[in-house]
């Protein structure tokens, strides 16, 4: 079993590039190391690249963080006013929207990152209390300062027939087993990294 994936499904996964850490020296702080994200489906020949994550950040998704076992135990339902997690993010920073609950359930980001297309991912139990993986569209113009971009495309015509990239349903199973692979991996790190972090 490769523990840097994180099984979705038979064919898609989130792989955690923890291979980096490995070609690190001992004079760094290894929490603090940005490792990167993908995303994959080889059915369907895709991969999505999220850029870097810091270790810490998702060591505390994995292992701290409440987030997994209330996915676990369907509790991370959608308020009834989020219909669509990335339209409400993208009305939000275009300020359309005052709501930031969907914060709530945003998973990974490459939103603030120098990685495009931008794409924001976010975990959140269905009606059914199915645990479902979304990959949104991320609108990448939301600085007025882009505006003069050759490749600016305005919001009310970006925003037409916005739907997500990806929409999957996740076992809890699979959820648990993200939990262990993240307690491996990351307590490892923590009991070898005697530097201090930033």
């Amino acid at each position: 079993m490769d523990i840097t994936k994180f099984i979705i499904s038979d064919s898609e996964y989130i792989k955690f590039h923890f291979e980096q850490l490995e070609q690190l020296n001992h004079k760094v702080c290894v929490l603090c190391y940005k490792i990167n994200v993908d995303y994959v489906d080889e059915k369907q020949n895709v991969c999505i690249k999220f850029g870097y994550a810091e270790v810490a950040h998702v060591c505390y998704l994995l292992t701290k963080s409440s987030i997994m076992p209330e996915l676990i135990d369907n509790k991370m339902q959608l308020s009834k006013h989020l219909i669509n997690l990335g339209l409400e993010v993208n009305n939000y920073f275009e300020g359309i929207s005052e709501s930031d609950d969907c914060f709530k359930y945003l998973f990974l980001s490459n939103s603030h990152k120098q990685v495009r297309p931008y794409y924001n991912s976010w975990l959140y139990n269905n009606e059914s209390g199915d645990i479902i993986f979304e990959i949104t569209p991320f609108y990448p113009w939301h600085d007025p300062a882009e505006a003069n971009n050759p490749d600016f495309v305005s919001y009310e015509t970006w925003i037409k027939d916005y739907k997500p990239k990806i929409r999957t349903t996740v076992s809890s199973k699979n959820i648990y087993q993200w939990m262990q692979q993240g307690k491996k991996w990351c307590t490892s790190l923590e009991d070898n990294d005697q530097k201090s972090c930033c």
